[in-house]
């Protein structure tokens, strides 16, 4: 049996989640991390996910990963950061509404 990929993804404030076979984990950035040494990204959670849900999250941070017009060279202020675990992928995504749209995705499946 194989076995799922797992994948990180570090939004344009360095929130990390990190995704795992059923299981979606937020890891924010706390003040004395930030560039700000003021910035806060909140409380830490890990939620239990439907296999529906983290094939529709697998799929659209995919989906990032498979396209090059997306990828950045270097990491802008920003930008989000993609790693596939599994395959040891990684890739700098610009900003734009592409990543807006894994975000969105992300948040709703945390606080919903």
């Amino acid at each position: 049996m194989s076995q799922s990929p797992i994948f990180e993804y570090a939004d344009g404030n360095a929130n990390r989640y990190i995704l795992t076979n059923n299981q979606l984990e937020y890891i924010p950035v706390k003040p004395e991390e930030s560039s700000s040494g003021i910035y806060s990204g909140g409380t830490p959670i890990s939620i239990t996910i439907t296999q529906e849900k983290r094939h529709q999250i697998q799929e659209a941070i995919q989906l990032l990963i498979d396209n090059p017009k997306l990828h950045l060279p270097n990491r802008v202020k920003m930008s989000g950061l993609l790693r596939n675990r599994t395959e040891n992928v990684s890739v700098i995504i610009k900003p734009g509404p592409e990543l807006s749209t894994l975000d969105s995705l992300l948040i709703s499946t945390l606080t919903n």
